[in-house]
């Protein structure tokens, strides 16, 4: 358990500080302070189904919706597409993150997922969200969303956390 717990410890932190570096751009660059921007932290829980793909599984192709509550936002609906090479667990993927006011966020995904030992079941996966663009207050947002979950693969349920910085050009938040 103690193994497991120290995997998931670091491989949040690696995923955090890649987060960090993706959204930064240097140190004497003052410009990505003077832009409207939005820390979010929340949490977030759903339900996604894990379609194993070859003989042995090869690859999982994953659904999922999840609904949540964050800082700045409210209430969202998040929806994601991903593709897991398997035995390792990597993925990458595509997501829609919806306010209740319909404003929308796309992103692609770049993931690592990974069974606790003790748990086979239980799967421990962090997710870096790169925005692509967006609508509404999000028209020409940029940043980086990390979310960190956890699923139950006997039944599909997720629990986690999102948390990241979102830039937007116009103060419209």
């Amino acid at each position: 358990m103690q193994t497991s717990m120290r995997m998931k410890m670091s491989l949040s932190a690696g995923v955090t500080l890649l987060a960090i570096a993706l959204t930064s751009r240097g140190g004497t660059d003052k410009s990505l302070i003077a832009e409207p921007h939005v820390n979010v932290t929340g949490a977030l829980h759903g339900q996604e189904t894990d379609m194993p793909q070859g003989a042995p599984p090869e690859r999982l192709l994953v659904d999922g919706q999840i609904t949540g509550l964050a800082t700045h936002w409210g209430k969202f609906e998040m929806s994601y597409h991903v593709v897991v090479k398997l035995p390792e667990g990597s993925s990458v993927g595509t997501a829609q993150l919806r306010l209740s006011n319909g404003d929308t966020l796309f992103t692609k995904i770049a993931g690592l997922g990974r069974v606790f030992e003790d748990v086979p079941t239980l799967n421990n996966i962090v997710e870096v969200n790169t925005i692509e663009r967006g609508t509404g207050q999000f028209a020409g947002a940029k940043g980086t969303l990390v979310v960190d979950r956890l699923v139950d693969l006997s039944n599909g349920t997720s629990e986690g956390s999102i948390h990241g910085l979102v830039i937007t050009p116009a103060a419209s938040h």
